[in-house]
């Protein structure tokens, strides 16, 4: 299980170790003004690592899609870092995310753009920017965010896993056990924001690997559609979750994450099932 080379290593334990001490360490060494957000970005950083200890660095130009991520999740990474030292006006931090992903997906889809297929790349970009927009809706609760990336990175990695697609599945994985090593940070008692900076270090890398897998996997379209929907979970939980004993800091992302896990169920569920399916099963 300790062994570098191991899938288990590369995909949960070194990149959980990695970010928890990454975060924790921009967190107390960052200035007052800056580690509240800042500390995020120690997660990035380790799914950079794990894609590196997983499947080494590609040559530049990359050519497989799977190559072009190493290199965007090195840029996502960057403009986190940016983005928390708050060297950006507002409105064009906000805005970096959705620049970001729709430039990313359309280095990813170029050669389904070269082949004509216009539609679904399209339908893939307006879920990403409704599921861009609806994790920032929530910005003053920031763990709420961090759930929904988890979760919605594990349903990711269950579903290339039905596939199958091993390396989705693994960065996948990876994306899930950074963001986890961030929320042990700031979960139960509130430390860190998420904010724009946590949507482009882990949300974004999140974006581009389940376009992807879409596009360049047999991952089924109609369970990538559902997972999607988790990004919703932050305001549904906001929406049904009213009384106030039980929108504690401590309580309010176990509701969210419960919200999360059901829509995460569902999508499984639908790609197990088209699985059983095409194997000729059932």
């Amino acid at each position: 299980m300790f062994d570098p080379q191991s899938p288990v290593f590369q995909a949960a334990i070194a990149p959980f170790v990695l970010s928890l001490i990454l975060v924790g360490a921009l967190f107390l060494l960052a200035g007052e003004r800056y580690k509240r957000a800042l500390a995020v970005c120690g997660a990035g950083a380790a799914v950079l690592v794990a894609y590196w200890l997983a499947f080494s660095w590609p040559a530049f130009p990359p050519r497989a899609a799977s190559q072009k991520l190493a290199y965007l999740i090195a840029l996502s990474t960057f403009l986190s870092l940016v983005l928390g030292s708050r060297a950006l006006p507002g409105r064009i931090a906000a805005a970096l995310p959705y620049i970001a992903v729709l430039l990313g997906l359309a280095w990813i889809a170029e050669p389904r753009i070269n082949q004509g297929d216009f539609a679904g790349i399209a339908l893939i970009a307006v879920i990403a920017m409704a599921g861009l927009y609806a994790l920032g809706r929530r910005d003053d609760e920031p763990v709420d965010a961090g759930v929904a990336v988890l979760v919605f990175a594990f349903a990711l990695a269950g579903i290339a896993f039905f596939a199958p697609s091993v390396s989705i599945a693994q960065l996948a994985g990876a994306i899930a056990a950074a963001t986890g090593g961030y929320l042990l940070w700031t979960w139960p008692k509130r430390r860190l924001d998420f904010s724009v900076v946590g949507i482009m270090a882990l949300a974004t890398p999140l974006i581009w690997l389940a376009a992807q897998a879409s596009l360049y996997s047999r991952a089924s379209d109609a369970a990538l559609g559902i997972a999607a929907a988790i990004a919703l979970a932050p305001p549904l939980r906001a929406a049904i979750v009213r009384r106030q004993t039980l929108t504690t800091d401590t309580l309010r992302p176990i509701w969210t994450g419960m919200i999360a896990a059901a829509i995460g169920g569902a999508a499984l569920a639908v790609a197990s099932f088209n699985q059983t399916g095409a194997s000729g099963y059932g």
